[in-house]
């Protein structure tokens, strides 16, 4: 076996120095992770002041209660009115369609089913 030893211990020593930098990256990284996850925790802990997370979240919270309060009242008025924009409308129609008086209330499920007038014979004049 001819193999040179010295080619052999330098690449060797290569893999050796490339790993030792591996591991101390992966030390680093899980050290910096420590100390994230001990910050976290210590920003879980209730505490006798108030943080800048807890006012804000609060915040958050009440202006979500005032928006959903207006989408209430916004939902109340919606359904308050639409009879009345039904009305219009089919007034609007009415008069589109020159029929001089639309009714008061809309079309019936009977009204609906009724069966339209037949269609003048082919041929007629009209």
């Amino acid at each position: 076996m001819s193999s040179d030893p010295t080619a052999m211990t330098s690449s060797v020593e290569t893999a050796i120095d490339r790993l030792t930098a591996a591991m101390r990256l992966m030390i680093e990284t899980q050290n910096t992770q420590g100390k994230i996850l001990m910050e976290i925790l210590r920003l879980a802990q209730p505490s006798a002041e108030e943080s800048p997370l807890e006012a804000a979240m609060a915040e958050i919270v009440s202006a979500l209660r005032d928006q959903t309060a207006v989408l209430e009242r916004i939902d109340e008025t919606m359904a308050s009115i639409a009879p009345d924009v039904e009305a219009g409308v089919l007034r609007g129609l009415a008069g589109a369609l020159g029929v001089d008086e639309a009714p008061d209330h809309p079309p019936s499920e009977a009204d609906a089913a009724a069966e339209p007038p037949p269609p003048p014979p082919a041929g007629a004049a009209g």
